[in-house]
């Protein structure tokens, strides 16, 4: 949109655990593309082009912005690769980065777990060049950064439970400015983690109170029922539409 150019867009797309990215590169070319669930995908049998073209037209500001886009590139598909690595450090090394532990990208926050987790092995090997003890630094260095790293992880994967959550805290008073400031990242110092774990309680604390009324429109599952709802509506108007005819002739 006009004034709007070089931003990072991220759509809903009206289903669970899908989403699509919009990404500014160079010279009017941009990176979009889909996650979904790898079984909706196998389960419609449709080719890439037309399984990304239904996700598409799912969210209308996506729509508009693919009216006149044109591929430059083939398909690539990518499964999910999350991982963890459950030691971190050891005698004489540290990982850093991805090599510690990816989560989904959702939120962009390879770079800043490659970033910062880099900042606090520096201080760590410092530390332990200056006479600290090694397995002191370490340690600290793996609190800090594993903290960090899961608190990412669990503001994701609340974002897959219930997406409608994060608009409602981004658009909303009282919460904007904390989930901003989150997302701003570096969530590796007391101050910053504290923050994140605050809204991560609140966060779940909303979730929890949804997922047990059963008929609040919030619940993820909500689209999904209500076209079932619909689907019957659709076959027992359609049963009454074909059994018309025959009760006016007789």
């Amino acid at each position: 949109p006009e004034g709007f150019e070089g931003y990072l867009f991220l759509h809903f797309l009206g289903l669970e655990r899908a989403w699509a990215w919009q990404i500014p590169l160079k010279d009017g070319i941009w990176s979009i593309g889909v996650v979904t669930e790898k079984n909706d995908f196998q389960k419609s049998g449709r080719t890439h082009e037309e399984f990304f073209d239904d996700l598409v037209r799912r969210n209308r500001a996506l729509w508009d912005a693919m009216e006149h886009a044109e591929r430059v590139r083939q398909w690539w598909i990518e499964a999910d690769y999350t991982y963890q690595n459950d030691t971190i450090t050891g005698e004489g090394w540290i990982l850093i980065g991805d090599a510690l532990r990816f989560i989904d990208p959702v939120f962009s926050t390879g770079v800043d777990v490659a970033a910062y987790s880099a900042l606090h092995a520096h201080e760590a090997i410092a530390s332990v060049l200056d006479g600290s003890d090694e397995r002191e630094a370490f340690d600290a260095f793996e609190t800090k950064v594993t903290q960090g790293v899961e608190a990412w992880y669990e503001l994701t994967t609340l974002f897959y439970d219930l997406q409608i959550i994060f608009t409602l805290f981004a658009v909303g008073n009282r919460f904007r400015e904390k989930l901003i400031r989150v997302l701003q990242g570096n969530l590796y110092m007391p101050e910053t983690l504290g923050r994140a774990r605050e809204l991560i309680d609140e966060m779940r604390d909303s979730y929890e109170k949804i997922m047990a009324n059963p008929d609040n429109l919030l619940r993820p599952d909500t689209i999904k029922r209500l076209r079932e709802v619909f689907e019957r509506s659709a076959a027992r108007s359609g049963a009454r539409s074909l059994a018309e005819p025959a009760s006016a002739g007789s």
